[in-house]
């Protein structure tokens, strides 16, 4: 994680490495918001290449909601 944003939510940086630590609570999360240009009809992810977003999803507790927020 990198820092709070709007509203107080943590926001992550793509760029960065995963959460380690005292930050790792990526897998305690309820609702995770993952940005995507696409995502098919078995929940795959289209996103810009680096792959960041989909290593550390799977870090989720199996119960948390994740939601592709998609734009063209």
């Amino acid at each position: 994680m990198c820092a709070a944003a709007v509203l107080g939510l943590m926001e992550f940086c793509p760029a960065a490495e995963l959460p380690s630590g005292d930050d790792a609570r990526f897998n305690e999360a309820v609702l995770i918001l993952v940005p995507a240009f696409a995502i098919d009809t078995h929940g795959i992810r289209l996103g810009r290449g680096a792959g960041w977003y989909d290593r550390a999803l799977t870090h989720a507790s199996p119960s948390a909601r994740i939601v592709g927020v998609c734009w063209p």
